[in-house]
């Protein structure tokens, strides 16, 4: 649960508009889903759901706190909170699809049994 606290989606945000570069996007989408597959393996689907809400609140409180001028336009369309709410949608959006067919995949070997 840590690991979670980590606000991803802000640093990958903060890094893009501080030097151009997407590589942390990379390493966040690594992250989430390394995270995730500990959490679906133990079959703790609960942590997984509220460390993503541990993120979003500490990458929402980061950005409060640290963004700049050029966060205002850098993100347009969205505001810098916007954005991170879709990363983190995304990011759950993505968890559940693989928790779903990871369960499917247990309901599959348990029949077979």
């Amino acid at each position: 649960m840590t690991a979670y606290a980590i606000p991803y989606p802000f640093l990958a945000m903060w890094e893009d508009a501080a030097f151009g570069t997407l590589w942390f996007y990379g390493v966040m989408i690594l992250a989430l889903f390394l995270l995730g597959r500990f959490s679906i393996r133990r079959r703790q689907v609960k942590v997984m759901f509220a460390g993503n809400a541990i993120s979003l609140l500490v990458s929402l409180l980061c950005a409060h706190l640290f963004q700049t001028e050029k966060w205002l336009w850098y993100f347009k369309p969205f505001s810098p909170a916007q954005m991170l709410l879709l990363l983190t949608t995304v990011i759950i959006l993505a968890e559940c699809f693989a928790c779903f067919t990871k369960r499917g995949a247990y309901e599959k070997n348990d029949s077979s049994k």
